[in-house]
C-alpha cells in the first residue's frame, strides 16, 4: 500500500487522536462449490450382487477407513476383469 492509498486526518476540537483513512479496491470472489454425492440414494445391494462380493466380510477389516474400502473393492473388481 502506498501513501496515496491512505491519509491521516486530525480530529477536531484539539483531540490527541487522529483518524487513518485507507482506500482499497476489493472485489468479491465467488466461492466455488464442489457437488457432493448423495450416498443415501446408492443402490448398494445391487452393487454387491453385481460385484459378487460379501462386502460385510470383505470390508470388516477396514472399519471407517473409506479410502481403503474403495481400494479393496477396486482391486477385487479389476481381478475379475
Amino acid at each position: 500500500m502506498s501513501h496515496r492509498n491512505c491519509e491521516c486526518r486530525m480530529l477536531p476540537n484539539k483531540s490527541d487522536h487522529s483518524l487513518l483513512v485507507v482506500y482499497t479496491n476489493l472485489q468479491e470472489q465467488k466461492e466455488l462449490t464442489v457437488p457432493r454425492p448423495n450416498y443415501s440414494k446408492g443402490q448398494y445391494d445391487e452393487l454387491r450382487q453385481f460385484l459378487h462380493l460379501d462386502c460385510d466380510l470383505l470390508l470388516s477389516l477396514h472399519k471407517n477407513d473409506f479410502e481403503n474400502m474403495w481400494k479393496v473393492i477396486k482391486e477385487k473388481n479389476t481381478r475379475r476383469s
